[in-house]
């Protein structure tokens, strides 16, 4: 099946039941591959079980400005700057223009699979 298939799917599930989606930063974190680092798993497992104690349900958010997501402002137990990857970045130019890059890429793929 066409990938919009399953992603319609997913959508109307979210919507129907008002599920709470999460991403989570289990990759790379303070820069590019070679200059940052890979993301602490006690920090990934700190997150995972704030939201499934339902905590971070209710934490003040913030927009993030590439990809429109709501950032949370804190999750209890771990420091704030992981929670938006442009904080952990000792170069915000080099941040904004890396993941507008990858913005981008995502746009592009979304429109390659919409004309298929």
């Amino acid at each position: 099946r066409h990938p919009t298939v399953y992603a319609d799917l997913l959508k109307s599930y979210v919507e129907e039941y008002d599920i709470k989606v999460w991403l989570i930063n289990t990759g790379w974190t303070g820069g590019p591959y070679g200059e940052g680092e890979r993301f602490p798993l006690k920090i990934t497992r700190q997150i995972i079980r704030s939201i499934q104690a339902g905590v971070v349900n209710d934490v003040q958010t913030e927009k993030d400005p590439i990809f429109g997501l709501d950032v949370p402002l804190e999750v209890s137990g771990v420091d704030p700057q992981y929670l938006s990857p442009q904080k952990t970045w000792s170069d915000p130019k080099a941040y904004t223009a890396k993941a507008t890059e990858l913005a981008d890429k995502f746009k592009k793929q979304i429109q390659y699979f919409q004309n298929l």
